[in-house]
Order: C-alpha cells, then structure tokens, then sequence
C-alpha cells in the first residue's frame, strides 16, 4: 500500500477557484468631521480576492512575529482546514456562510475574527501599493522605543497611581519606494439582522494609531484604520459585508528615533522564512549584528511563473466532481525518502507550498552576508516581479509583490528536470 493511502484525511476545503470581493468604504471625512457615519458613504474602492489570496494574506500576517519552525506549517493547515468552510465564496460578495456566525462561541469567534481582520488589513494594504509588513512592536522594539504610559485611576498598595501603557497597532508597512505607515484592523462577525458596530470599533482603532509614529524619523504619517465587518446574508440586511477604512495623518517629535532603512524588510522576510520552518536564517535577519553565519539548502522548482524555493507543506489527491479541495497532511521525510513514484496518477496530484521567489531570496541572503543590507535598501531593485503569474496560476495560488507564494503545484513540477537544490549563506 502506498504512503498517502494510510493519511488522515482532514476538513475539506473549498471550492477552491472561487473568486469573491467586499467593497470597501471610505470613512475618513466622516471621522474628520465628526458626523454620522450612516448612511455609508459610496464604496470608494472593491477588494477582490481568491481563497489563496485570503490565506496568504492571514498566514502572512501571523507569521510576521517569527513563531518556532515547527508551529509553522501547523499554523498554516489550521486556517485553510479548520476554517474555509465557514466562508462563503459562491458569489461575487464575500460572505460568512449560512450559521458560521452563532456556530462559533464567543471566545472562538473573537479569535478566529482577530485573525481574518488582520488578513484583510493586509490584503488592502497591498492593493494599496505596501509590499512589506512587519509587527508595529517588533519594529518599535529594534527601534529602541519604548511604550509611552498615561496616568490611570488604578493605585497600588502603597496609594501611588498605576501608569496606563499605551497599546500598540497591529503592522507597520513599507512600499517599495520605502513609505511607511501603521495600521490598525478591527472587524466582526455578525448574524443576519445586526448591524456593525463601525463606528466604535473604528474609533478604538484611531485611539491605538493616534499616540504612535511621531517617535520614528522619518515619521511614520500614514496611518489606516482597517475594519472588516463580515456577515451571514439575510434579505433584510441594509448593509452587506464591507471593509471600512480610516486614513488620518499624524506629524513628528523633536526627538525621534532615526528608523533603518531596511528593517521593515528584514522582518518582512525573517517572518516569511520563519513560516517555511527556516528559523536560523530569520532569527540573523531580525538581528543583523550577529556574527554567527548560517548555511541552509533549499528546494528549488519552477512554478508559477518563475523559480521558488519552497516547503511542501500538504497533499492534494484529485478532484472530486463536487470541485471541493480535500488536504492531507504529509508525512514526515518528504521529499527524501519519496519520489514520484510513491504517487498513482501523478498527473492530477497537487502539493501546497509555502515559497518565496529565488532571486528574491539570494538577494536577502546576500544583504544578511554583507550586513550592508544595501540590496533590500535599494529603491530601483524590484524584489518579485509577478508579470509571469498567469491567470491560470492566480487559479491555483497567490503571489504577493514581496515575491512569497502560497498554493498548489503539480506535483511532477517538483520532480522533473527544473528541481535543483541551492545552498546559501546568510
């Protein structure tokens, strides 16, 4: 009997070619203003996406504080397995699925909204032009900024006032041009009937934003408030899913603290390796006076328009006819100890991958070696390109601006002549 006939077969998921949007609202006169903010302003904006790019999207924003390898992947298959089924992509408007909303508990709900809410902020953002994200607190902490406090109402034993910390948003983000700016993302999960409490979540959001920014030099003016209201469809309901955002400016302090260049990008990248489960390598990119040098090898394959190195990460038997994508686990060994001979029927057999475009990796690589880090600095030098990501790719993936690729391949794409395997220092 073959390996992958004893695997577990884990929740399904799909359909997985489904494409789906949310419109997006424009809430910044309002919050300026001060006025009411229904009726919603016309969408100024329609965020479209496929169930490959939502996923990466959420992967990436969790994998941005880097997590132990072996978390990684796990983390992964828990938001595609555990989770696509309460979302419903059978229409042009992205909803929740029928019941998703009262199937969750409160605690469950208020986890699994806190991840897809990031995952959209993300999405936008990089419609919006950023390609790079890291943690805002990682980033202020390689900064050397602390957290500011105010007083509280709260007193020790002693009588004397418990300073109030301030929280922190979510991400900071950087275009390729190396623009800055903060976000923030709220969202909820509502049954049929409710209406999202915008305004007060949105206002929670611009109290985290507003004290931040100022510290960094160049200051970091840009700030989005990202919400993301997602609900069960009702015929009664005045408003669908949305996505609402908030764009406020800030200024700078007279002492702030002087921001290296590259240091989005190194997070951006160190977040990216560390979710590949290549954790040596993102721990030098996050600490670039280390002296201590690393040697990895990666799998090397053509895809997707270009050249990855990847990590296989699940396997997808063939389509059933009701079109849905049924994801097994690999087992352990992979691929040394299999070849493509361990499959039947190999011209139907799908691996996902979590990858990053290989030139774009030399490229970090060399800048972690050189401690110049001039590559990642370097306005003109255009870390992924995704002009070769054909449609029918989009279909079965996604590729973001930062050159990382999630998604299913063919599994002879990862044995035939194109493999190789490179060694790099960083």
């Amino acid at each position: 009997m073959h390996w992958y006939a004893q695997l577990y077969s884990l929740l399904p998921v799909g359909p997985a070619r489904s494409y789906s949007s949310l419109p997006v609202h424009d809430l910044t006169s309002s919050f300026a203003s001060k006025t009411s903010i229904r009726p919603l302003p016309a969408p100024t904006d329609n965020l479209r996406f496929s169930m490959w790019r939502l996923a990466h999207a959420v992967k990436k924003a969790e994998c941005v504080n880097p997590v132990l390898a072996s978390m990684a992947n796990s983390m992964t298959l828990g938001f595609l397995l555990e989770n696509q089924h309460l979302f419903d992509y059978s229409g042009t408007q992205f909803n929740l699925a029928d019941g998703a909303a009262s199937y969750l508990d409160d605690f469950s709900q208020t986890g699994l909204t806190g991840r897809v809410a990031q995952g959209f902020a993300l999405l936008q953002m990089e419609n919006e032009g950023y390609a790079f994200v890291g943690r805002f607190d990682t980033f202020r902490k390689k900064c050397g900024v602390a957290v500011p406090t105010v007083p509280s109402r709260r007193r020790n034993r002693l009588g004397k006032l418990i300073p109030k910390r301030i929280r922190s948003p979510d991400f900071v983000v950087e275009t390729k041009s190396g623009d800055r700016a903060l976000v923030e993302s709220k969202g909820s999960f509502l049954n049929g009937g409710k209406v999202a409490d915008i305004k007060g979540s949105m206002s929670d959001a611009l109290k985290q934003l507003a004290p931040w920014g100022s510290q960094f030099s160049p200051a970091i003016t840009k700030k989005f408030a990202v919400g993301t209201y997602l609900r069960e469809p009702e015929s009664t309901d005045r408003e669908p899913s949305l996505m609402a955002i908030v764009d406020p400016e800030g200024g700078q302090d007279e002492d702030a603290v002087p921001v290296p260049p590259d240091l989005v990008r190194r997070l951006n990248y160190a977040g990216w390796l560390s979710a590949m489960g290549y954790r040596a390598p993102s721990r030098n990119l996050v600490s670039p006076h280390s002296t201590d040098r690393v040697r990895e090898t990666f799998q090397v394959a053509e895809f997707g328009g270009g050249r990855y190195a990847y990590v296989p990460i699940a396997w997808v038997p063939p389509q059933k006819p009701d079109d849905l994508l049924r994801v097994f686990h690999l087992p352990t060994g992979w691929p040394g100890e299999y070849s493509i001979a361990n499959f039947h029927e190999t011209d139907n057999q799908m691996i996902v991958v979590l990858a990053l475009d290989i030139q774009v990796l030399e490229r970090v690589a060399r800048a972690s070696r050189s401690r110049s880090w001039s590559s990642l600095e370097d306005a003109s030098s255009d870390p992924g390109d995704a002009g070769a990501f054909t449609k029918r790719d989009d279909e079965r993936g996604n590729r973001f601006s930062d050159g990382s690729f999630m998604g299913l391949v063919r599994l002879e794409q990862l044995f035939v002549s194109s493999y190789e395997a490179v060694t790099l220092d960083f």
